[in-house]
């Protein structure tokens, strides 16, 4: 009989502390929930890019080698690239997003808005070369070597007026 007992009141034991750990879940979890967004290989299979999103706020670029322990997160890192030899990882860099909220709360203009930067890094190294005000980048698919950047005009024109270059 004892026996009986203590058997049934370890299975409600834990039955009860497993129904204590369990959160409810509710709108407010939501903000904290994270994606696995875009995800990339290097051709030799050496390394993996992915990006961690949260439903609200700035993501993370994450580089792991797949042959050692390395790893290296890149705040506000998308839309990852690897050379086609494995040696380079170029990517666009989000402006911080509680800037680019503010600037829409301030209804400014598309010329005014926070612009995406490009970060290059050599794979395995920590050092990140950045270029500010890009628009875009490409990176050719089987030659290495060179990336194309374009980066936004810069130059202001006064009001009315049209902007001239002297040659």
């Amino acid at each position: 009989m004892q026996r009986t007992l203590c058997l049934f009141l370890i299975a409600a034991l834990s039955a009860m502390s497993a129904m204590a750990q369990k959160l409810p879940l509710h709108h407010q979890v939501y903000d904290g929930w994270q994606r696995i967004g875009e995800r990339t290989l290097s051709a030799d299979g050496n390394w993996a890019v992915f990006a961690i999103d949260p439903q609200e706020g700035d993501g993370t670029l994450v580089l792991q080698s797949l042959r050692s322990d390395y790893r290296k997160e890149l705040p506000r890192g998308y839309g990852a690239v690897i050379s086609h030899n494995g040696r380079y990882l170029v990517y666009k860099i989000k402006p911080f997003f509680a800037a680019v909220k503010e600037a829409r709360n301030k209804k400014k203009k598309p010329e005014e808005m926070p612009k995406d930067s490009v970060g290059i890094i050599e794979l395995g190294k920590d050092s990140v070369v950045k270029f500010a005000n890009v628009r875009s980048f490409k990176m050719p698919s089987e030659e290495e070597g060179w990336v194309a950047i374009h980066f936004e005009s810069t130059e202001r024109t006064p009001e009315g007026g049209e902007a001239s270059a002297e040659l």
